[in-house]
């Protein structure tokens, strides 16, 4: 082997270890950087999910307490003005004196709390606890959005925006509030005001590590809470990755600000719309480090090996190299579990046992990483049980005091689900479809015994009381989220394509498709079952034949007559 040829081979050899050694330095950065990533996205979408639930959902419930409670007194749904009463807004009625004593007393006790305050539908009056004496005399609360809010939203807790108090205080406030009525007058609105800074000083102490933050703003781009006080009432909605967040409930998203990288997770205050977020920097200096000191390693070794070992090159170098080229080939296809044979302690023998610890060490974060999936996908399908089980239990309840109907809610499951595997419909369909028939009927908790019994023709104010069960069910699964697809199922499960049904007169297009299938399902276990007004069932052929005389008036055409065809061929009822 001539001088020239060992000069060309070490070129060449040399020239294939940096080059390989760069390509595994990109891929291990970038998946150590998308671990990284995975990780803090994880741990922010946590943050943030503890930091609603636990701190402001349940401090905002605490504001929200109080204010359903007094709007529930009896001495503020009996208030009236007496004749003659002279607008109020520095004083109040006398026979008001206990009512704002407890108010101001609580104000007092709570730093956090600006005001408690009634404004009268009457005659816009305002009685504040504490009395605020640079208040204009011509304040109407009527016209302030605390109280305009709560009347166009009566029944419900309201909460405003911030806004600036009235008074002198200058002080920036929320307000939760809501309409007094009796029966069906409107005493006026029960308002309570929170002031701003207290959310900041909830994010202040609750922004934890490594330079991270928390903030809420509003669907506006206004802050609303920082940990800076000087960012309070900012409007930042230019940023492209806050424009990126108000189109968005809830996510995890990476944006840049000079030259920093930072990752954002976030979600939707569901009392009031606004934006909760936590953002943190992403650090990479210590993975990009690590991955340069391999390589620079790596390179040098090789080079110190081709200038020791010229004369032996081929012997040396060839196969080791061969060893770790394939090892790296094996990585890149996949293949985590691929480590180079040692058998030297040279240069190259430790550079193949720093290989195999950099493999190994991404083996153990890609396998962390499977573990934590299959984790959440167990609890996730253990919530999902949770789930069916609490529903079963509710349909089991609505059964549980009449015979006739008992198991109809199982039934009407079954008959739905075995339609819907025909249709192939989606995993998430199934689910909100399976939980509408088992609580399809929860709605006749408000309906009387008597009516619901009854082995008469009902009158038709009878039936018209019948027909608002879905209504009734619809708002008693008001507020659970992940049951409101299937409110509006068992809403609509008794509208007639044709737009004789009810409650809402729905036709065609407008009624939802799971609806319909429900709807099916439910008209055939009613007629094949016993009821108080129909002791014997229905023959299977006869009602099949009741279903087939509806379908394009009640029931939608297609999906008829793939049910009569399941029930006819696979022996179904």
């Amino acid at each position: 082997m001539t001088p020239t040829l060992i000069k060309k081979m070490i070129i060449s050899f040399a020239i294939i270890i940096v080059c390989t050694m760069t390509i595994i330095g990109t891929v291990t950065y970038d998946k150590a950087k998308t671990i990284v990533f995975n990780q803090l996205s994880e741990q922010n979408s946590r943050t943030v999910w503890a930091v609603n639930e636990y701190f402001l959902h349940a401090f905002m419930e605490d504001m929200e307490y109080v204010v359903q409670k007094w709007s529930a007194d009896p001495r503020l749904l009996s208030y009236r003005n007496t004749p003659g009463q002279p607008r109020m807004v520095h004083d109040y009625p006398p026979n008001f004196g206990p009512i704002y004593d407890a108010w101001k007393g609580y104000v007092e006790g709570n730093p956090d709390i600006g005001w408690m305050y009634f404004g009268i539908q009457e005659d816009g009056s305002a009685f504040f606890a504490p009395l605020d004496p640079t208040i204009p005399e011509t304040y109407d609360a009527r016209q302030r959005p605390w109280y305009v809010g709560a009347s166009e939203n009566p029944g419900e807790l309201f909460w405003t925006n911030p806004y600036q108090d009235a008074g002198a205080s200058g002080e920036m406030l929320v307000t939760v509030s809501k309409v007094v009525k009796d029966q069906d007058y409107t005493v006026g609105v029960v308002a309570l005001d929170v002031k701003l800074s207290k959310f900041s000083d909830m994010m202040m102490e609750l922004s934890i590590d490594r330079g991270g933050y928390l903030m809420i703003i509003g669907d506006n781009g206004d802050i609303y809470a920082h940990p800076s006080p000087s960012m309070l009432m900012k409007n930042i909605s230019g940023k492209d990755w806050i424009q990126a967040i108000l189109t968005m409930d809830s996510g995890t998203l990476t944006f840049d600000e000079e030259g920093q990288e930072y990752i954002g997770s976030f979600m939707t205050v569901q009392k009031t719309g606004w934006k909760l977020i936590y953002v943190n920097p992403i650090e990479m200096k210590e993975v990009v480090g690590q991955v340069k000191s391999w390589i620079a390693l790596a390179v040098l070794l090789v080079i110190l090996g081709l200038l020791a070992l010229s004369s032996a090159v081929t012997f040396i170098i060839l196969k080791p190299l061969r060893q770790m080229m394939k090892a790296i080939q094996d990585v890149i296809a996949g293949n985590y579990e691929a480590r180079m044979i040692v058998k030297t302690n040279d240069e190259l023998g430790r550079l193949g046992e720093t290989f195999n610890k950099m493999l190994t060490n991404t083996g153990a974060l890609m396998k962390e990483r499977s573990s934590h999936i299959e984790e959440l996908t167990l609890k996730n399908d253990e919530i999902m049980a949770s789930y069916r089980n609490t529903a079963k239990a509710l349909g089991n309840a609505i059964e549980a005091n009449d015979h006739y109907v008992r198991g109809h809610c199982d039934r009407v499951s079954y008959f739905a689900m075995k339609l819907a595997d025909k249709l192939c419909l989606p995993q998430n369909d199934l689910e909100n479809l399976e939980f509408a028939s088992m609580l399809h009927d929860i709605g006749k908790i408000g309906i009387s015994e008597r009516i619901l019994n009854k082995t008469s023709q009902l009158t038709p104010e009878e039936f018209e009381i019948i027909k608002n069960h879905p209504r009734i069910g619809y708002d008693i699964l008001s507020g659970i989220p992940f049951l409101e697809e299937c409110r509006i199922i068992l809403l609509q499960h008794h509208e007639w394509v044709n737009g004789a049904g009810y409650p809402d007169g729905l036709m065609g297009a407008q009624i939802h498709y799971s609806a319909k299938i429900l709807g099916i399902a439910d008209a055939f276990d009613a007629m094949t079952s016993s009821r108080p007004y129909r002791i014997d069932p229905m023959p299977i052929k006869e009602a099949l034949a009741e279903l087939d005389a509806a379908k394009g008036t009640q029931f939608d055409e297609s999906l008829t007559n793939i049910f009569i065809k399941m029930i006819q061929e696979e022996g179904i009822g």
